[in-house]
């Protein structure tokens, strides 16, 4: 009897680590959030739970749905040089008020936000010749005069179906 106790709370550990909450892949370190935009901020999380996301005094929650996905949207804000904290944690549905997990993004932004996308042409460099060092943009980034310039990208993911969460960007 013992035995099956401690095996049961061993696969309940595992369901639940598989549950902590992650936030989609535009949000990394460094990243920018859109200005005068509502932004909208998703992720996974145990299903039922309720998670909540701070970011410049602006709070928001959602409940988790039965497929484990949450989505919260951010009120417009304005331009914003300060580098900031987003934070989303994840709380369980019983309201204990106690966090199941969290998760702290760091130094986001507020700005333009520019995607370009394509086929081969846009894994080019941006600027040519074998001095741009790892061609996927870095020293470019660096050596940029505008130092609230962000530059990232994604790797190449092939898939049947589209991707609930591809791989986190390189950002730098």
């Amino acid at each position: 009897m013992r035995r099956i106790v401690v095996l049961g709370a061993a696969a309940l550990a595992a369901v639940s680590a598989s549950a902590a909450l992650k936030l989609a892949g535009p949000f990394t370190d460094g990243a920018i959030l859109q200005r005068e935009r509502p932004v909208p901020v998703w992720g996974m999380a145990g299903s039922g739970n309720i998670v909540k996301v701070s970011f410049a005094g602006a709070e928001r929650t959602a409940k988790v749905d039965e497929a484990g996905r949450w989505r919260v949207d951010l009120p417009a804000m304005a331009a914003c040089r300060e580098g900031r904290s987003l934070v989303a944690g994840e709380y369980a549905a019983d309201a204990s008020g106690n966090a199941v997990s969290m998760v702290e993004v760091k130094d986001v932004l507020v700005g333009e936000v520019w995607i370009a996308s394509g086929q081969s042409n846009m894994e080019l460099p941006l600027c040519g010749g074998p001095h741009w060092g790892d061609r996927n943009g870095r020293m470019v980034a660096q050596k940029t005069r505008l130092p609230l310039f962000r530059f990232c990208k994604y790797t190449c993911q092939y898939s049947d179906k589209p991707l609930e969460f591809p791989k986190k960007p390189m950002v730098w």
